[in-house]
């Protein structure tokens, strides 16, 4: 209960440590493995997040920013 009164909270992850993660970016690297992205423009992230809400986004939005 001091838990919760005191607004304490214990976390985990179990997606592994730095060391695992750069073992699966070499892995990836070696083996040409790239994630599937959609490039949105800044002008579309109200669309994008729609389709998130909506479960009908297909690929990870990346925004792009042209400075």
């Amino acid at each position: 209960m001091n838990l919760v009164l005191l607004r304490n909270a214990i976390a985990g992850s179990n997606t592994g440590g730095i060391r695992e993660t750069q073992e699966m970016v070499d892995f990836c690297a070696r083996n040409n493995i790239k994630p599937d992205i959609q490039r949105i423009p800044m002008t579309g992230i109200d669309d994008a997040w729609s389709k998130v809400v909506a479960k009908k986004a297909r690929y990870r939005y990346v925004i792009e920013i042209n400075g």
